[in-house]
């Protein structure tokens, strides 16, 4: 393909005004759109022709110019996703042309795309995306990626990976790339019902429409679940790294499918901290500029507190500012009661959805934990949120359901039924794979009250004794954590007289994704390596920074004395 070809539709200098709209201005979605650029060499302008393409009203207008008689017919190839990596044996796709991965459909090359009619329909991160419109109807979207830092081979392979992730009703297939010296475009399905940020927030036009709470979480549901695909892909190598409402996609049925996975490895840094997804970023993933499974949960955290608060995330327009919605929650939860949070359309509706919303804010939290390990994985919130629709029956026909914290806690409550549910389900994990040195289980018939039995640790002063731990689950197990306590007595810096442990995990590092096998391995480990610098018992952290031989006597002679009788 020539230079001038490439130039005629992609370069920004500005274009010839062809009645409508000018590309400068606002495309028909509200958003900034991307200029189209003209060829603006006078040499050129007399060797080429200029075909204007007139879009209908409401659609971006622009000139394209290109040599209708020297341009080269630009070629398609397709790539086969069962192929191997690129330097194993496979053929990199050839200069200037459109690769398409198995299992599109399409049948159009590079020329017919950019003789396409074209429409903004938005601005993001890493690039403008616009609606295609080829000569014989068919309908795409092209997203054609700014700063892009990797390497020609890098592109490649990383599409290749992003092509070859299996079907998924929730995920939208990359079905091409084009990747030359000056540009980097890719192709996807259009999908007639928008986007989440437009159908939860409107656009500039006018207001938002009043969203019910069935519809959002059937679309943080499907968004969840297409996540969780993309997680699985590659042996579990790949992420999405650019999650955020704008980039959940919805079909005319308000089916969510996810896109643009897979390209945060290629963009820059600045790209990368786009204004726009700021507000997504998981601290971490700011610091170390990498994004991770982790990180990607953090986004998916403020995605779904997006959705239950009805506030934008990141900057919004007319406001400079980044909007941190973890933190704007967290300052506006009171006593535990967070109906201040929601958004305000949600309790105009009164769906009686009061349970699952509490619910799923507290899902929403764990995915936002500053402490990356305590955040759950996709999967385990798919699982999460599958429970809570399960248990609560919210929406039409779900009468007299609880709408304060105490009925909510309540004995005859389906949320204390779905803790039952992940409580034996624990217990049975415990039987079948006990952890080290650890037993549990419930007390009678009780299985909200547990006794757990902890062996002492060898080479630590509880070594041979036998240590009785109480464990009491609340309602609402597990979006909140357990209390346990020791029955034994113990001498150590972080457990008192009444048995009480100071453990980070069964406080604010607590995470849904958390198991009581879990919590009695943290408790044998900090048996094993107390920490004095955050004690329970000041006088016994101070002997064991100071006089270490002396704690480990005293801790020697409480253990033979209290848990070996």
């Amino acid at each position: 393909m020539s230079d001038a070809l490439r130039r005629s539709w992609w370069k920004r200098n500005p274009p010839t005004r062809v009645g409508g709209l000018n590309p400068a201005d606002k495309s028909s979605s509200g958003k900034d759109s991307d200029e189209f650029s003209g060829v603006t060499n006078k040499q050129d302008q007399e060797k080429t022709s200029p075909i204007e393409v007139k879009l209908a009203d409401g659609d971006v207008s622009f000139t394209k110019y290109f040599n209708t008689a020297t341009a080269p017919k630009a070629k398609t190839i397709r790539s086969d996703n069962k192929a191997e990596e690129f330097g194993s044996g496979v053929q990199e796709p050839e200069k200037n042309k459109l690769v398409f991965f198995e299992g599109s459909s399409y049948n159009f090359d590079l020329e017919d795309l950019l003789r396409a009619s074209a429409e903004v329909l938005g601005k993001g991160s890493y690039g403008t995306t616009y609606k295609a419109i080829l000569d014989e109807g068919t309908t795409v979207v092209v997203k054609r990626l700014k700063e892009v830092a990797a390497g020609k081979r890098e592109f490649e392979q990383q599409m290749e990976a992003v092509g070859r992730i299996s079907p998924h009703v929730n995920v939208a297939p990359l079905r091409a790339y084009y990747f030359p010296k000056d540009e980097k475009l890719l192709v996807f399905d259009y999908y007639q019902g928008g986007n989440f940020s437009m159908l939860l927030h409107g656009n500039d036009d006018g207001g938002r429409a009043a969203l019910d709470w069935e519809t959002r979480v059937k679309i943080c549901l499907g968004a969840a679940k297409g996540i969780a695909h993309i997680h699985s892909a590659s042996g579990a190598k790949l992420l999405h790294g650019n999650i955020k409402s704008p980039n959940v996609l919805l079909t005319q049925d308000l089916n969510a499918c996810v896109s643009d996975y897979g390209i945060a490895p290629l963009m820059s840094h600045h790209a990368f901290l786009s204004s726009r997804s700021l507000g997504y970023i998981a601290p971490e993933a700011i610091e170390t500029r990498q994004h991770t499974h982790k990180s990607d949960m953090y986004s998916f955290g403020v995605l779904l507190l997006e959705m239950l608060t009805g506030k934008a995330a990141g900057k919004t327009a007319g406001h400079e500012e980044v909007v941190d919605l973890p933190k704007w929650v967290q300052s506006v939860v009171r006593e535990e009661w967070t109906g201040e949070v929601f958004d305000v359309e949600l309790i105009k509706q009164q769906h009686n959805a009061e349970e699952e919303m509490v619910q799923t804010l507290q899902i929403a939290m764990a995915c936002v934990s500053k402490h990356p390990d305590s955040r759950p994985s996709m999967e385990e919130v798919v699982n999460m949120m599958e429970e809570i629709r399960a248990f609560t029956g919210s929406g039409p026909g779900s009468a007299n359901r609880a709408s304060s914290p105490e009925m909510i806690r309540g004995s005859d409550s389906p949320v204390r039924a779905m803790a039952s549910k992940r409580i034996l389900k624990e217990l049975k994990d415990l039987q079948k794979d006990p952890p080290s040195n650890c037993s549990a289980g419930p007390v009678a018939e009780d299985m909200f009250h547990w006794q757990a039995t902890i062996m002492g640790p060898p080479d630590s002063p509880y070594a041979g004794g036998v240590f009785l731990v109480s464990i009491h689950f609340p309602p609402d197990y597990p979006f909140k954590p357990p209390k346990v306590s020791f029955k034994t007595r113990v001498y150590h810096p972080n457990i008192n007289s009444n048995g009480s442990i100071c453990l980070d995990i069964l406080k604010e590092q607590w995470s849904p994704a958390l198991t009581i096998s879990k919590v009695l391995l943290s408790i044998c480990s900090l048996l094993t390596d107390p920490n004095p610098d955050d004690p329970l018992v000041p006088e016994i952290a101070h002997m064991y920074k100071t006089d270490k031989t002396k704690y480990e006597s005293t801790a020697r002679s409480w253990t033979q004395k209290y848990a070996m009788g």
